[in-house]
């Protein structure tokens, strides 16, 4: 898009600030996880910078996945001091059409089959930045990492044995209102659709 998605406008907020009112509804905390160098400051949030996971102590670009480390393991802390595995909710902020009623139901799903995970899936695949992940995935994600694997859905196989499972847009109830919850603004085109209007 050639500007940073987190900061467009769309109904009079952000992208960003539309993420975090929607995890707000859901979640007891949200952490902003910001990549390699703090930004976004101004909304309040603890910030979760990348992990140091190559031997130069390098944070650039290092991928979503590691990302998804920073958050659990903030996660984590909250765990232990509670002594029982926690849930994390995980949202993309081009995401635009997500709702803590989608969170709602992507937890129910993964508390009812006893998994580590679910993701909201389309006939595209797993969008594994909408999803609900439990702390018990931080090994397995841990263990991809140092192995070098970037890809959100990397640390699914081989790293530990996770139930991961999925939950489609054609299970949702109808009273949820949503066409198309996982689909995501990537182009100018995309954002002027949902609505939002470019500087």
């Amino acid at each position: 898009m050639g500007q940073d998605k987190a900061l467009l406008r769309l109904g009079g907020k952000t992208l960003l600030e539309r993420s975090v009112e929607v995890l707000s509804g859901f979640c007891e905390r949200v952490f902003l996880a910001c990549g390699p160098e703090e930004r976004y400051g101004e909304m309040g949030l603890q910030l979760l910078l990348d992990p140091e996971v190559d031997p130069a102590g390098s944070r650039v670009g290092q991928g979503p996945l590691v990302g998804l480390l920073a958050g659990l393991e903030a996660v984590q802390r909250e765990a232990v001091r509670e002594a029982r595995p926690l849930w994390s909710a995980v949202l993309a902020v081009d995401l635009v059409r997500a709702s803590g009623a989608l969170f709602e139901q992507l937890l129910t799903r993964a508390r009812s089959e006893g998994a580590d995970a679910c993701l909201f899936a389309t006939e595209d695949g797993l969008e594994p930045l909408l999803g609900v992940y439990r702390t018990t995935c931080l090994a397995a994600v841990r263990a991809a990492v140092a192995a070098g694997e970037r890809r959100l859905v990397g640390f699914h196989r081989g790293y530990g044995a996770l139930k991961i499972v999925r939950l489609e847009e054609h299970e949702l109830p109808r009273e949820l209102g949503v066409r198309e919850p996982a689909r995501n603004v990537n182009s100018p085109g995309d954002f002027l659709q949902e609505g939002g209007c470019l500087p």
